[in-house]
Order: structure tokens, then sequence, then C-alpha cells
């Protein structure tokens, strides 16, 4: 199963997740914040299905793959970010490649991708 989604839904979905179920667009409460980190424990340990454990490891961000290629990742209060790759396992080389990059960009710049 999967949902139709744009990279920047996504991003807004994983930005709620990571500020406490509050969306950084609308500034409208979503869900209970308390919900955070059953949220993001699932993430973690299930959301990239049998790599969840690789993943965890080497990035350190709790993440979701989808079918369709999508990917978010959340770091509570800190940010929400996802990428979109047709070939799902093209997306998550390049999001294990690159994390280093994307944690000092959100770090100097405080955003939600």
């Amino acid at each position: 199963c999967s949902l139709g989604v744009t990279a920047q839904m996504l991003s807004v979905a994983a930005g709620t997740v990571a500020n406490g179920g509050v969306n950084p667009v609308t500034k409208k409460q979503v869900f209970d914040a308390e919900l955070t980190p059953k949220i993001t424990s699932m993430i973690a340990t299930v959301g990239f299905y049998e790599h969840s454990g690789d993943w965890m490891y080497t990035s350190g961000i709790p993440a979701k793959t989808g079918v369709g290629g999508g990917v978010m990742g959340v770091l509570p209060g800190v940010f929400g970010v996802s990428a979109f790759e047709q070939i799902g396992i093209e997306c998550i080389q390049w999001c294990e490649s690159d994390h280093r990059r994307l944690e000092v960009a959100v770090t100097l710049y405080r955003f939600f991708v």
C-alpha cells in the first residue's frame, strides 16, 4: 500500500512529527505531542524494514521508507526531512552518504527541508 505524496508533503509530515505534532507550515496542532516519542520509536525500529538497524547505526536519524521511493527522517525538536527517488535504494544510498552534510545544513540554518 502507498499514498500519492510529494517530497514537500512528506517533509511537512516529517516536520510535524519533529515539531511535537505542530504542523510547521500551518502552525496547527495535528496530534498530541506525547505521541512523538512513540512515532519516532516506531520509525526508528521498523522504518527501513530489515535494514532499520543498519540505517540507524550509520545515520542515527530515525527514518521511514516507502514503496514509492519516498524517505522521511525525523529528529524530534530539531528537524524533519524527506527525499523522493523513483528507485528507493538510490535515495537510501544518497541519504546514507550525505547525512553529515544534512546535519551541518540543519545546524547552521535551522530549517525544515
